[in-house]
């Protein structure tokens, strides 16, 4: 079949219809038909597409036999190293075009031009110095995607009077400046872990924007009105840049859902506080600034970790109202000492807490919580009560300064993990207990734990256990008791079921 195949197409066409009427003498119709589609048709989807992709070939250039009618062309791991002005000239109903992964360094700027039809490209993983000219054909193109390149420049012409294209995505790779002209349907613009040092220069505005990405750059500064050209934003991510400070965001107050300013060198806000109507998820980590929040009625999500920075915060983040529906509150690694007992009524869905590596010597929730998940390792605690906490499944001691056992009675029936590893609580081998906070004293047991699956109690004081102690623990799967002196196997019997 491969010698068929180099041979011109007449002397093809011959060979196969004698080769049809040989066989059909012989009963073989079918037979030779199936063996000229699997050679000579090109693939047919569900939805009624036209596919071309050759198989396991390392093509040095696109083929010249492609069939004009073809709509999705897959040339994706080839060796294909330029794209000339007719490479694409006889498909004009080609609809999706990938050509990922070559090693594509030249695309002529006409190589498109007749591609009217034409509705995505993919070129991610090749090596080319500017992304293909789009701008001026009269083609539907929607989706754009040139990441992992080596483009440092790209003209100003090249991204405007694209009035179909929704999706450009330039990600990794080395531009250190980018205009986007008229492009009103462009809902998504990708352009992370570049060089920039500005913000995209906007010549018109972008109503329908949603989402930008502009994450590991060198941004340093956004202007004032910059956000007045992407009414729409919804979803922001300016992590891992340089910015002094936070940008004006009002523009943007009443669609904007998701900002992520972590890792930046932020210590001032153009704002008293973050009031924003839509926000939902709020990264600031990695940055020296104590935030204050205003209204933010729909705030889901607020993370303030600084495990990447020298600067820590000494304090909460101010709240001036309530934030109704929060239910995650990240403040880990930084240097707070102390938390109001009020605190938590602004919080009154709150479910995850994480205070861990902080300098805390003492925590409590005044009012009844709704919390699930708290974590507190890494502090300087030398005591604890999940007073109010009823609905606690998941808590976290590890490496404080507990030398007794804390108060679980509230939490004792939701509780399904236990981590209080390396502190110094001690069990009395005398009495057969340890030795209890004052609250529990008098009980001198340690309450039932009906749904606890996961405990650990490893690098504390312990050398035995009484006998019927996991008796409590009626759903135990995980037991961690390393590095606690232990004289004898405890009596694990009882789990055995």
């Amino acid at each position: 079949m491969n010698d068929i195949k180099s041979e011109e197409p007449f002397n093809i066409i011959l060979k196969l219809i004698n080769a049809v009427v040989y066989n059909m003498i012989a009963g073989k119709y079918q037979l030779v038909m199936h063996i000229i589609c699997a050679y000579y048709c090109p693939r047919i989807t569900e939805g009624g597409t036209t596919t071309y992709e050759p198989d396991g070939q390392d093509l040095t250039q696109v083929p010249n036999d492609i069939p004009r009618y073809t709509s999705t062309l897959i040339l994706s791991n080839q060796k294909i190293s330029a794209i000339e002005k007719n490479d694409f000239s006889s498909l004009t109903s080609l609809k999706i075009a990938d050509l990922s992964k070559n090693e594509i360094s030249y695309f002529h700027m006409d190589a498109l031009q007749k591609n009217v039809n034409l509705e995505r490209l993919y070129l991610n993983k090749n090596k080319l110095p500017s992304p293909p000219n789009l701008s001026g054909a009269k083609h539907s193109i929607i989706s754009l995607h040139v990441k992992y390149n080596r483009i440092e420049n790209v003209p100003n012409m090249y991204l405007t009077k694209m009035g179909n294209i929704k999706y450009i995505y330039l990600d990794s790779n080395r531009i250190m400046k980018i205009y986007l002209g008229k492009l009103e349907n462009l809902k998504t613009f990708s352009i992370p872990n570049n060089n920039l040092q500005i913000m995209p220069v906007l010549n018109n505005t972008l109503p329908a924007l949603n989402v930008l990405y502009l994450h590991y750059n060198n941004i340093s500064y956004i202007s004032q009105n910059y956000f007045n050209k992407t009414p729409n934003v919804t979803t922001l991510r300016l992590n891992n840049n340089a910015l002094h400070e936070i940008p004006n965001l009002m523009p943007i107050r009443g669609s904007l859902i998701g900002l992520n300013l972590e890792d930046n060198k932020i210590t001032i806000s153009n704002e008293e506080s973050i009031s924003m109507l839509t926000l939902q998820n709020f990264d600031i980590s990695g940055n020296s600034l104590n935030v204050t929040f205003g209204s933010c009625p729909r705030l889901q999500e607020i993370i303030i970790s600084n495990y990447r920075s020298d600067q820590k915060l000494m304090q909460m983040p101010i709240l001036l109202k309530s934030l109704d529906k929060l239910r995650k509150l990240d403040v880990a690694y930084n240097e707070i000492r102390e938390i109001s007992h009020t605190y938590f009524r602004n919080t009154p869905r709150l479910l995850e807490l994480n205070l861990a590596s902080n300098e805390l010597r003492e925590f409590q929730i005044e009012n009844r919580s709704n919390l699930t998940i708290l974590k507190l390792q890494q502090n300087k605690l030398n005591a604890f009560s999940c007073r109010n906490m009823i609905h606690l499944s998941v808590l976290v001691l590890n490496n404080n300064d507990l030398k007794q056992f804390p108060n679980l009675t509230d939490c004792a029936q939701t509780l399904t993990t236990l981590q209080m590893h390396n502190n110094d609580i001690v069990y009395d081998m005398a009495k057969s207990e340890f030795l209890m906070s004052s609250e529990i004293a008098s009980t001198k047991i340690i309450p039932k734990f009906p749904e606890m699956s996961y405990l650990r109690l490893t690098w504390n004081i312990f050398t035995t256990f009484n006998t019927n102690f996991f008796q409590d623990f009626p759903k135990l799967t995980h037991l961690l008791l390393e590095h606690c002196d232990l004289e004898k196997f405890p009596n694990i019997s009882v789990l055995a079921r």
